[in-house]
């Protein structure tokens, strides 16, 4: 077969095209393990990601003990993940299986990315995200079953699931079986008191993690390196795929540079997938290298495993249908030729995984199947094992299209009339907490814009008195000086577009304004405004990003370092806020005097940004001279006032607009440096 082909730099291994078959519901796939088990006389390989506690479950264990029983040479080994394994005490599938120890041999593998602090407090459940041993593999003598399903109820009776059962193929069988070997030879053991005891020289989370891993991609490469070169005459092919991200065995992404790398209009391509959380690299692959037409797969909101789900796991459907959505935007926007299906069935979910791929111009047809779900932790966390099967048999080729129209016979096109629909309904909460930081970022840009600042803050309408007792009375006087004129607005604010937003009210009071006399003005208030204001809501995004990040990490989309910087930063911004916000905190930027009232108001920013008001008479008001030396030369004074409140009055970039009232007001003018 051309090795121009997908398959380029990989090795495959020649099978007889009648050999292989698809099964295709949950109940045939428990059935057919069962027959085989029953059937198996030399050896029996489980690799899958847990096995439940179930009747059906509990049923295989049953027929597993019997074979044993009846058999004592036949040799039985199981290899499951140690965090999903270990999950739920007597009833895991520690538990299950415990008393079988000494019959078999189960193993737990434990990612070395769990340790120290991560692994003493990081709850079940959430401590999965580091990483599993997530490969689905299930040999009887020289049959192997190759599956994106787990040993548990729900995927024997109504989870929908891809397997491809290959029989009489001891080279592809062996292959596993070595591959079993070199992963458990580095896990946990099963004991008859229910313990697991390491089996490698390396602590998996105890020893050095740069240790252990080298182990593990030593003995893992010993076994990859075992398979030979395939017949370039066999019309039928058989690539294992091993993905293995932490212990830099990267094949799978390889093979789909390779698939959406190939330039060929000939060629359509379906992709499947029980979570649409597609790594970058592949979604990039697709939207902007790939020519050829792609449909993906994924569950509907009610198909999806965590459907009425409790707690905050109910919400994940509407996560996904969030992504969904943008992928479909974007879709839309670089006018490509892909296709999202909803799988949906009643009473069913999906966790359908895998590709098909036809090229009319090389004239084959092949598959991808197996355990990954094409994700950000299925690439570069998890371990992963899957099949290319790439054929020109007429008859094969036909049984891997009616396995993907079975698929197919259950989905329907997302639109945006789907999106539209109640089930597919996203709350705003979780739009916003996806979006936050850079929404909150773009918002702010895009209503501040920050130019050339001359003018001091200006009190207007939207501000607010420190005094409940006080209200400002409104009379059409004329003004002397009318600090709301377009002009005096534009000269005080520099044109800072965030206090232009105001201009509307504010020019609305002016004609039942008072009659305000300007006294003082510190120029640099409005650049003081927006650093504030900033700070503040790169805090809120900051906090925001704290559930954001969870998310990501829960769907394997940021590894644990990335987590844990960002989220130790989001808790210390409103701590540095504090410090930050100190600095402007009734920072002074306009006072103004009504001669009527005898009044003077004071603008200042408060500890948020925003922009707030003070009324005072003259007589409520400590003199400078009563509380700072004038020789003193500080750039910030402290103005008390005789209800125990202070201001803070800047003395650089300023400006004394009536000296007469100043003096009155300050006591001495030579506290300001720079008179402008």
């Amino acid at each position: 077969m051309n090795e121009s082909t997908i398959t380029e730099g990989f090795h495959g291994v020649s099978v007889e095209s009648e050999s292989i078959y698809f099964l295709k519901t949950p109940e045939e796939f428990y059935n057919t393990l069962i027959d085989k088990l029953g059937a198996a006389k030399k050896r029996v390989y489980l690799s899958a990601l847990y096995l439940g506690t179930g009747e059906l479950e509990q049923s295989l264990v049953t027929k597993l003990e019997d074979r044993v029983n009846k058999n004592d040479e036949i040799t039985v080994k199981l290899l499951f993940d140690y965090l999903r394994g270990t999950r739920g005490g007597e009833k895991s599938s520690v538990g299950i299986l415990k008393h079988l120890s000494d019959k078999i041999e189960a193993y737990f593998f434990h990612t070395p990315n769990l340790r120290g602090i991560l692994k003493k407090y990081m709850p079940e459940r959430v401590n999965e995200i580091v990483g599993l041993q997530h490969m689905k593999f299930f040999i009887f003598d020289d049959t192997i079953i190759i599956s994106g399903a787990n040993l548990s109820d729900t995927y024997f009776t109504n989870r929908q699931d891809r397997y491809v059962v290959i029989e009489n193929s001891p080279e592809l069988v062996d292959f596993f079986v070595t591959l079993f070997e070199a992963v458990s030879s580095c896990s946990f053991q099963l004991k008859s008191d229910g313990s697991l005891e390491p089996k490698c020289d390396v602590h998996p989370f105890k020893g050095k993690p740069d240790d252990y891993k080298d182990l593990f991609l030593s003995k893992t490469n010993d076994a990859l390196s075992k398979l030979g070169k395939f017949q370039e005459t066999t019309e039928t092919l058989v690539y294992p795929v091993v993905q293995m991200g932490s212990f830099k065995i990267r094949e799978e992404e390889r093979l789909m540079k390779n698939i959406f790398r190939k330039q060929d209009v000939e060629m359509d391509i379906t992709l499947a997938t029980g979570y649409l959380n597609l790594y970058d690299q592949y979604s990039d692959l697709m939207l902007n290298e790939s020519n050829c037409p792609i449909d993906i797969v994924f569950a509907s909101p009610e198909a999806n495993g965590f459907h009425k789900a409790k707690g905050i796991s109910g919400y994940i459907p509407a996560l996904y249908v969030y992504i969904s959505e943008l992928l479909l935007r974007k879709i839309n926007q670089l006018g490509r030729k892909i296709r999202l299906l909803e799988y949906q069935k009643p009473g069913w979910s999906f966790h359908g995984k895998g590709m098909w791929i036809n090229s009319k111009t090389d004239d084959y047809t092949a598959t991808v199947i197996g355990s990954s779900n094409f994700g950000y932790r299925s690439t570069t966390r998890d371990l992963e094992a899957q099949l290319v099967i790439v054929t020109r048999n007429e008859v094969l080729k036909r049984r891997i299209n009616e396995e993907k129209s079975f698929i197919l016979e259950n989905t329907r096109p997302l639109d945006h009339v789907l999106l539209a629909k109640p089930d597919h309904y996203v709350p705003f909460w979780m739009s916003f907490l996806m979006t936050s930081g850079g929404l909150l970022i773009r918002e702010f840009v895009k209503r501040v814009k920050p130019v050339e600042r001359h003018g001091a803050l200006v009190p207007t309408r939207g501000f607010y008195t420190s005094s409940s007792k006080r209200t400002l009375r409104r009379r059409a006087k004329p003004v002397s000086v009318d600090p709301f004129s377009p002009a005096e607005l534009k000269q005080r604010m520099g044109g800072f577009s965030a206090r232009r937003l105001a201009s509307t009210s504010a020019q609305s009071y002016q004609n039942d304004a008072e009659q305000w006399i300007p006294v003082y003005r510190f120029t640099k208030i409005g650049m003081c405004f927006m650093v504030a204001r900033a700070k503040f809501y790169q805090t809120i995004a900051s906090i925001a990003l704290i559930p954001y990040e969870t998310y990501r990490m829960t769907m394997g989309s940021c590894d644990l370092q990335e987590y844990f910087t960002v989220c130790g930063l989001a808790f210390l911004a409103p701590c540095v806020l504090m410090a930050f916000a100190n600095t402007f905190n009734k920072l002074v930027g306009v006072v103004s005097f009504n001669p009527e009232t005898e009044e003077f108001r004071f603008g200042y920013l408060s500890f948020w940004g925003r922009r707030t008001n003070k009324l005072v008479k003259y007589d409520e008001i400590y003199s400078l001279l009563d509380t700072h030396d004038p020789t003193d030369k500080k750039v910030i004074l402290k103005m008390d006032f005789s209800d125990g409140d202070s201001l803070f009055i800047p003395t650089n970039s300023v400006q004394i607009v009536d000296e007469t009232l100043a003096k009155q007001l300050f006591g001495d003018l030579t506290f300001f440096k720079k008179l402008e």
